[in-house]
């Protein structure tokens, strides 16, 4: 590939090409955009990668997921936009 022009193969994750791409890219002046990616590309050294290199995304989550938001903890199954939540424990804040 063309940023890979004059490079030895090394195996990587794919989210570490995906970010070497996205590098190469903007080394090159192409604009930042919104990165959309599926869930295979739901790992926090993809998601930290991103935003090392400020760019905004959208990522696809697996049903297993767990979601902490601040102190509430949600479980997402059955669909996109049906989801679990427990009672709260605690106070309120």
């Amino acid at each position: 590939m063309l940023w890979q022009k004059g490079k030895k193969h090394i195996c990587k994750p794919k989210y570490e090409l995906a970010i070497d791409m996205f590098q190469w890219a903007i080394d090159r002046g192409f604009p930042r955009g919104i990165v959309l990616a599926d869930s295979w590309f739901g790992s926090g050294p993809f998601v930290k990668g991103l935003k090392g290199l400020k760019l905004s995304y959208v990522i696809e989550i697996k049903s297993t997921l767990t979601v902490r938001e601040r102190f509430a903890l949600y479980r997402f199954c059955a669909g996109p936009g049906v989801f679990w939540a427990p009672k709260k424990r605690g106070r309120e804040v």
